[in-house]
């Protein structure tokens, strides 16, 4: 199952899955260098880092930020 980091309060994480469920997780059972955004795979108990759907994601919603900035003009 998937999960994005949706924000990082104190020694917790809140995650959002892919059917939109929210989670709460210690930051302490997920990998070091996360960060809001972050998109994590969770396997046999472990959460693990998938930085191709991360950067996948970051690069469309800057498609869709530009594509708004460009409309206004």
């Amino acid at each position: 199952m998937k999960y994005t980091v949706d924000r990082i309060e104190g020694s917790y994480a809140v995650l959002e899955s892919e059917a939109s469920e929210f989670i709460k997780v210690s930051v302490s059972d997920l990998p070091v260098g996360i960060r809001d955004g972050s998109v994590l795979n969770y396997n046999n108990n472990i959460y693990v880092l998938d930085t191709d759907s991360e950067m996948q994601r970051r690069r469309a919603l800057y498609e869709k930020q530009q594509k708004l900035l460009n409309r206004k003009k």
